[in-house]
């Protein structure tokens, strides 16, 4: 039976090992430096010297309150990175509660340690301290009249309106009836621009994004389009007036006759019915567009 190696002993740099661990030792009670990288340094200084903690004049649990008071100390100046810029950056500030949560566990420790409580790191977490103050922000433009550049990522006024839970009234210094006015004067006031840019403006674009709104403000607050004297047929000249589809009409028309299609055709019919308008009106007949179909080849 083979016999068990003998113990390694201790070399004649052990004395040197010794000494590092005891200086680094000085300098971890002395809080000179960093706790995780001072053990590490000394666990493997003293496995080499052939010692143990008490060798240098510590022990288990002075590491332990040592790393837990170094974990405290750090989630303590995570929260105030998380307080000072919690009305600035939301991403910031969910990362520094992040932070807060992971050295409390590491510390065994509960948030009233480091004077904060689970409610705040909460609402660092969500993001609601930068999304009321947008909030704020939104609803002073809002009464000014303006939203489309105050509209952010945290906050917009659409959910502002739809989510009273999300955005407390009372934090962002409205009350809901005066919301569900302003609501109400902001889709007035589009539908007046609107109604004064007509057959004026080409940026269609524009014109179904402010149409967009109308119908959205009005399905927060409850109302109908009768509510602000408009109705969908208006909408809907509004978006693409009768001009536009008489231009379209013609376009479509044109290529028809270029190349007989029945797609084309029955865009040709599509457009007057929309530019409520005649084939005559058109420059072309009833005979002249059963004269295009023979000649389109077959739908598939």
């Amino acid at each position: 039976m083979e016999k068990a190696p003998p113990l390694q002993q201790p070399s004649y740099h052990a004395p040197k090992y010794l000494e590092c661990a005891q200086k680094l030792a000085d300098a971890f009670r002395r809080n000179e430096v960093d706790h995780t990288y001072a053990i590490m340094r000394m666990s493997y200084l003293l496995l080499r010297a052939h010692a143990t903690w008490r060798d240098i004049g510590l022990s288990e649990k002075i590491l332990r309150d040592r790393i837990e008071d170094g974990y405290l100390q750090e989630a303590k100046r995570h929260l105030g990175r998380a307080r000072k810029y919690c009305m600035l950056y939301a991403a910031e500030t969910k990362m520094a509660a992040w932070h807060v949560r992971r050295c409390l566990a590491l510390a065994n420790c509960v948030p009233h340690h480091i004077g904060t409580t689970k409610k705040e790191l909460d609402d660092f977490t969500d993001g609601k301290p930068y999304r009321i103050t947008e909030a704020k922000k939104i609803v002073l433009a809002f009464k000014k009249g303006e939203f489309y550049e105050r509209d952010s990522r945290e906050a917009n006024i659409l959910d502002l309106l739809r989510d009273p839970k999300k955005y407390p009234r009372k934090e962002i210094g409205v009350t809901e009836t005066k919301l569900h006015t302003l609501a109400l004067r902001k889709a007035k006031a589009l539908l007046d621009e609107l109604r004064e840019t007509r057959g004026k403006s080409t940026n269609y674009r524009y014109i179904s994004t402010n149409i967009w709104y109308i119908r959205q403000f009005l399905a927060c607050i409850n109302q109908n389009l009768e509510d602000i004297g408009t109705s969908d047929a208006e909408l809907r000249e509004l978006v693409y007036p009768s001009a536009y589809h008489k231009q379209r009409a013609e376009e479509a028309l044109r290529i028809a006759r270029e190349s007989p299609s029945l797609y084309w055709l029955s865009e040709v019919r599509k457009h007057i019915r929309r530019a409520k308008t005649s084939l005559k009106e058109l420059g072309t007949s009833r005979a002249e567009l059963m004269e295009i179909r023979k000649k389109a080849p077959p739908r598939y």
